[in-house]
């Protein structure tokens, strides 16, 4: 009879805290992600190189604490010797053709080009850049830098969070309600993510971490 009204209560315990555990809420950070660089493609030669990102990210693009509505961004950006030519560069995603005339950054020193365009799933691309007057003609095979283990966004900042929780509420307040800008950076044959927190007063702590462990390399606040 004991043990009958022992288990009775071991269930009566089970079934009250049960509804108390699933209600618990922890915050999913990826809700507050406003721009997401998910995808880096990268060609090295000897005096030129390609690096082409795929994002999602808010329109219009104003680091304000607020999500807006996402739009969809393939860009790319090729730095070469001679920046005095007019340059067009043509690529195939999915089996269909992009490209057209690229514009030139005077600050970066690239020549850049951008289009709404779906992921990639490929593993390889080919660019093909030419001059205005198809003179000059260069080939770029870039290859995905992700591998099987490079951390999903959602895995990064579920880390990063458990991480730096102390950080983020001593400069938010308990709850977190901003936006996040997330992006892959790729350097030295390996992958980092950007991850910066915004609040709605403009203020900022971002960090910088390994793209496979989410370790923090780096930390800036402003």
């Amino acid at each position: 009879m004991k043990k009958i009204l022992t288990v009775s209560v071991l269930l009566l315990i089970l079934t009250i805290l049960f509804p108390l555990s699933a209600c618990k809420h922890e915050t999913d950070y990826s809700d507050y992600v406003s721009e997401n660089r998910s995808e880096v493609y990268a060609s090295d030669q000897n005096d030129s190189y390609l690096r082409a990102y795929w994002s999602e990210r808010e329109y219009p693009y104003t680091a304000d604490g607020i999500i807006s509505k996402k739009s969809i961004y393939f860009e790319v950006n090729v730095s070469l010797p001679d920046k005095t030519r007019t340059r067009n560069i043509s690529f195939n995603i999915g089996g269909k053709k992009y490209g057209g005339e690229m514009s030139f950054d005077s600050v970066s020193q690239q020549y850049t080009y951008s289009e709404g365009i779906p992921c990639p799933n490929e593993n390889e691309l080919t660019f093909t850049v030419t001059d205005e007057e198809n003179e000059e003609t260069l080939t770029f095979t870039a290859k995905r830098v992700k591998t099987e283990k490079t951390l999903s966004v959602s895995s990064l900042l579920s880390s990063i969070a458990k991480e730096r929780m102390k950080n983020i509420k001593e400069y938010f307040g308990t709850d977190f309600n901003g936006e996040i800008y997330v992006r892959l950076i790729y350097e030295a044959d390996k992958c980092y993510y950007y991850v910066g927190f915004i609040g709605k007063d403009g203020r900022c702590i971002a960090f910088l971490a390994d793209g496979e462990t989410a370790k923090i390399l780096a930390e800036k606040a402003d």
